[in-house]
């Protein structure tokens, strides 16, 4: 079961940078006499959380999506995140990357208790 804040999020939500390399932050700087400044430092937070939810999988519920645009209308609000028993951490909406909470109805022109699909931007805190 995947939970965001105590919502459940279902079990086949797809987690879609889970297993992107994270773990270093890099910047090179060329200099004027053509040399190269370069900063290295492991990054301990803000680990990508990606969720999707396509037209195959991950459907979300309208009232969940009710429950989704409350949690992302809080700003620096920090939530539990649970992917399966696997990880657990907290986690902030992502609005530095717009859309932070991009979801549309899976049939066209249904709102009112239709599925939705779509994806929610995270980053661990």
């Amino acid at each position: 079961m995947v939970t965001l804040g105590g919502v459940n999020l279902g079990y086949d939500i797809i987690w879609q940078d889970r297993h992107q390399s994270q773990t270093v932050l890099q910047s090179v700087i060329t200099t004027i006499g053509c040399g190269q400044n370069i900063f290295v430092q492991a990054k301990s937070i803000g680990r990508l959380v990606t969720l999707v939810s396509n037209d195959n999988q991950g459907w979300i519920s309208a009232a969940i999506v009710s429950q989704l645009k409350q949690m992302a209308a809080l700003p620096g609000e920090v939530f539990s995140f649970n992917f399966h028993d696997i990880e657990t951490f907290q986690v902030m909406v992502r609005h530095q990357d717009p859309p932070a909470l991009d979801i549309k109805p899976l049939l066209d022109g249904a709102e009112l208790g239709a599925w939705f699909t779509g994806t929610i931007k995270l980053f661990s805190v």
